[in-house]
C-alpha cells in the first residue's frame, strides 16, 4: 500500500505542477475563454492539492500504526 501510495502522490505532484503552470500562463490573459481556462485549472489545482493533502494524512496516519 504504502508504494501505490507514494506513486500516487507522485502523480498528483506532477498534475498539480502542470496545473499550476496553466493557472500562471493564464492570469494574464483577458479573453473570456482564457480566463474560464484559468478557472477550470484552478478547480484541478485546488482538487489535486486536497487529494495531496489526503495522501500525505494517510501515509502519517499508517506510519503510526505501523511504525519502522
Amino acid at each position: 500500500l504504502g508504494k501505490r501510495l507514494a506513486a500516487y502522490r507522485s502523480a498528483l505532484q506532477t498534475k498539480h505542477d502542470e496545473l499550476q503552470g496553466i493557472v500562471d500562463k493564464l492570469a494574464t490573459a483577458s479573453t473570456p475563454a482564457a480566463q474560464w481556462g484559468r478557472l477550470t485549472a484552478l478547480h484541478g489545482l485546488h482538487t489535486t492539492a486536497a487529494s495531496i493533502t489526503w495522501v500525505d494524512e494517510v501515509q502519517a496516519l499508517l506510519a503510526e500504526d505501523h511504525p519502522g
